[in-house]
């Protein structure tokens, strides 16, 4: 009953979807969930979009960085109980398998940027 559940979310870049899945799930988790954002070709920085529709809703960045996927597939990387891809190029990478095995699904959702 007190397990802490860790989750990574994984899209393209990391500037939005996946911060976005990070933030509201370490939220709404209180403290049962961790949640991580990653990606498979990072980018410089979080749309600024995204940095004010957190802030609006009261979603914390404390601790949220861009990363690379690579940093979950370390051995002293935390083990992982879900794995969600959220962009179907993200999808379509040959991924690692990641510490702990988790579950692993897809979610498509649509590139903000080129909607």
């Amino acid at each position: 009953a007190d397990k802490v559940y860790h989750a990574l979310f994984l899209s393209r870049r990391n500037s939005a979807r996946s911060i976005l899945a990070e933030a509201v799930l370490n939220k709404l988790g209180k403290g049962r969930f961790v949640a991580y954002s990653a990606a498979v070709d990072p980018t410089a920085q979080v749309d600024p979009h995204v940095v004010e529709l957190l802030a609006e809703n009261d979603l914390r960045m404390t601790d949220m960085r861009l990363r690379h996927y690579r940093e979950f597939t370390r051995t002293d990387a935390q083990n992982l109980d879900f794995a969600f891809t959220l962009s179907d190029s993200a999808a379509r990478e040959e991924l690692p398998e990641w510490p702990g095995q988790p579950a692993t699904a897809h979610w498509s959702c649509p590139e903000a940027a080129k909607m």
